[in-house]
C-alpha cells in the first residue's frame, strides 16, 4: 500500500467579491431594527453574510453619531 498522496495542483478560480449598494444596504439595515427581527433572519432572506450585515448596522450607528456630536451641539446654542 502507497502512502503516497496525491495533491490537485490545479489553481481554483475565486468568485469575484460582490459589492452592495447603499440603496440595497438600507432597507437591509431598517429591517434589522424593527422589534422581534432577527438579524441572521434578514441576511439569510437576502443572500447575504450575517457578519456583513452587522458590520453594516455598526457603520450605519457610527455614522449617525458622527453627525451628532456635541461640539455640534454646542455650536447650535
Amino acid at each position: 500500500m502507497d502512502l503516497k498522496t496525491v495533491i490537485d495542483s490545479t489553481p481554483t478560480l475565486k468568485k469575484p467579491r460582490r459589492t452592495f449598494t447603499a440603496e440595497f444596504k438600507h432597507p437591509l439595515i431598517q429591517q434589522c431594527q424593527q422589534p422581534d427581527t432577527s438579524v441572521a433572519k434578514v441576511a439569510m432572506q437576502h443572500q447575504v453574510n450575517a457578519n456583513l450585515l452587522h458590520k453594516w448596522i455598526r457603520q450605519s450607528r457610527s455614522m449617525v453619531s458622527s453627525l451628532i456630536t456635541p461640539s455640534s451641539l454646542l455650536a447650535a446654542v
